[in-house]
């Protein structure tokens, strides 16, 4: 057994984003859900910098905020259909 590091030759970087959106109606019961949900990643060839770590976060977060905006979109469309018995 060899007391040599293993080395590293990929780095990747997933960011996640998961939401359950559901509407009830006045008994409680589920009438509609939806749940969106996306990734972005990003992979450096051998191990990133401190640095490089969080501006790929904060790119990778960016992302995401932009389905964030779908989300609640989504949400108050969910929300209108419910409303109107559809």
């Amino acid at each position: 057994m060899s007391d040599l590091p293993t080395p590293i030759e990929k780095f990747k970087l997933t960011v996640t984003m998961d939401a359950t959106i559901t509407v009830f109606d006045p008994t409680g019961e589920p009438v509609s859900w939806l749940k969106p949900g996306t990734s972005a990643s990003m992979t450096w060839r051998g191990v990133p910098t401190e640095t490089e770590l969080v501006l790929g976060y904060q790119t990778l977060s960016q992302a995401a905020s932009v389905t964030l905006e779908d989300v609640v979109t989504s949400s108050r469309t969910r929300l209108d259909e419910a409303r109107r018995g559809r």
